[in-house]
Parts: structure tokens; sequence; C-alpha cells
């Protein structure tokens, strides 16, 4: 048996849940007819450089130390997300949320 079925029939045993964490947004900001945007993990350390992540759903995140230098952010929502220590260079950083309206 591979160790992720051990891994598996032991949390089921236990009754632990397996979490994945793979970063969604809160709506479909790039229109492709999805709302994931990476199987990364959002935790501290990791590498979301360049990657584009509009209207991520980061709230309470914790992305300590985290590589974000030259993402794409917009419409993010990072509301209490701990980013000390975060590469956020180059950034995009536009809050808030997307105004989809059409014009009048």
């Amino acid at each position: 048996m591979d160790t992720f079925k051990a891994t598996a029939v032991l949390a089921c045993v236990l009754g632990t849940p397996i979490a994945t964490a793979d970063i969604y947004q809160y709506e479909d900001c790039d229109g492709n007819g999805t709302l994931l945007l990476t199987e990364l993990d959002a935790e501290p350390h990791v590498n979301l450089s360049y990657m584009y992540l509009g209207c991520a759903n980061l709230p309470q995140a914790n992305l300590l130390g985290a590589h974000l230098s030259w993402a794409d952010l917009s419409y993010a929502d990072l509301t209490g997300a701990f980013l000390y220590d975060a590469d956020l260079s180059f950034s995009n950083l536009i809050l808030g949320k997307p105004d989809w309206r059409e014009p009048v």
C-alpha cells in the first residue's frame, strides 16, 4: 500500500480529515469558467511569484515570508491575511471588489 493510501486509511480510522488547501477565486474574475487558481497551498514561504491570483479567496491566510513578487493580486480578498516578511515587490494590488456592472 502506498503512503498516501495508508495515510487516508489511517485518517478514516482516526476520524481525522485530510485537508487540501488549493487557492480559489471568490468569483470568476478571469472568465475561464473555473474558480481554481492553483493547487499550491496558501502557507508560509509559498512561492506564488508571477502568478495570476485575481479575486483570490485568501482571508486569514498565513502567508508569512511568502514570495508574491510580480503576482497579480487584483481584487484578492486578503482580509486578515498574515503577510509579515512576504515579498510583494512589483505585485498588482487593487483592493476592493471588481465592478462588473455594465455602463448605463
